[in-house]
């Protein structure tokens, strides 16, 4: 009788754990022709505005001392930063760019003139070497562009954006450390 039930047990052991790995299997989600098309006519009207929700800082000994007193905003690490308070947007309109971005991190170089009000991340004109590549995982857009505040600092970006209309954005600094941004994008219109 012991048998019986051991065998019993063990099959329903094995149906359980069979349930178990194939419910957490991933699941490729396959994105529409509509919506691939929407992100497409999106980029190549360069009429859009991205917003993010996460910055992505280098880490350094400045950020670390400030997760060691919880002035980190709620829900946010020294390396992940909640940006729901914090205004911000990247918009790109025919061939003019223009972005407010906060930014945690350190500035390596002074940069000339030095302007205590302008400690994020703010540039608005047209892009140099602007360039937009269709990817496997959407698009790739990159260009170069020079600070609102200070004429001899610079910025190199490249944004992906993928078909789900979310984005990562890479922010490297001619005097700062680079940063990363996660959000999503909005047609403008």
């Amino acid at each position: 009788m012991d048998v019986v039930i051991f065998y019993k047990m063990k099959k329903f052991l094995a149906v359980v754990i069979l349930i178990i790995i194939t419910s957490c299997a991933s699941k490729n989600i396959k994105i529409g022709e509509e919506q691939y098309n929407k992100i497409e006519s999106v980029i190549i009207n360069k009429s859009f505005k991205i917003t993010s929700n996460w910055a992505y800082p280098r880490v350094n000994n400045a950020l670390a001392n400030l997760q060691n007193v919880n002035l980190l905003p709620f829900g946010s690490t020294v390396n992940m930063l909640d940006l729901a308070d914090n205004p911000n947007y990247v918009t790109i309109s025919n061939d003019s760019v223009s972005a407010y971005l906060p930014y945690f991190g350190e500035r390596q170089i002074s940069g000339g003139l030095y302007n205590n009000n302008a400690i994020g991340i703010e540039f608005k004109g047209k892009p140099k070497d602007y360039k937009v590549n269709k990817t496997k995982n959407g698009y790739q857009i990159e260009f170069s562009i020079r600070d609102a505040n200070a004429s001899t600092e610079s910025y190199d970006v490249a944004i992906t954006v993928f078909p789900s209309l979310s984005t990562t954005m890479n922010v490297n600094s001619s005097h700062r450390t680079s940063i990363q941004y996660k959000g999503s994008i909005n047609n403008k219109k």
